[in-house]
């Protein structure tokens, strides 16, 4: 289905500006994926986005995912303090919105990183890439 533009403008706004730290930091964007699967694993996540199932899969909740991104470090500075905010407000939106919320990192080197949760009958979020060589 993923048709609730009102979800997809929250969760647009929500990343604005933010990009996840890596090799090459880069955006986020909203991700609809319309299954009717009540749970979301590696293979029903491989099988979404049509990639092959010996495709490597991590799963990680949003408590360590979210850990290094917002926990403050003596050397931040203003833009990492803001962005650490960001964070924490995508995190509590992700809690709030949706249900069974997890986190999938999808490959090696260009790790594609899925943030969903399931919303109605689909599985919404945000998604970005952390180059890792």
């Amino acid at each position: 289905m993923c048709q609730s533009e009102t979800l997809k403008q929250v969760f647009e706004n929500a990343v604005e500006g933010l990009l996840y730290p890596s090799e090459s930091d880069e955006p986020f964007e909203y991700v609809c994926l319309a299954s009717e699967a009540e749970a979301l694993n590696a293979a029903r996540l491989l099988a979404l986005l049509g990639l092959p199932s010996a495709t490597p899969v991590e799963a990680q909740s949003l408590d360590d995912f979210f850990a290094d991104l917002t926990e403050a470090q003596a050397w931040w500075g203003d833009k990492e303090k803001a962005d650490a905010e960001k964070y924490q407000a995508l995190r509590q939106l992700l809690q709030d919105r949706l249900e069974l919320a997890w986190v999938f990192r999808v490959g090696e080197v260009e790790v594609e990183v899925y943030v969903l949760g399931r919303h109605g009958s689909d599985w919404v979020g945000v998604r970005t890439l952390s180059v890792e060589t």
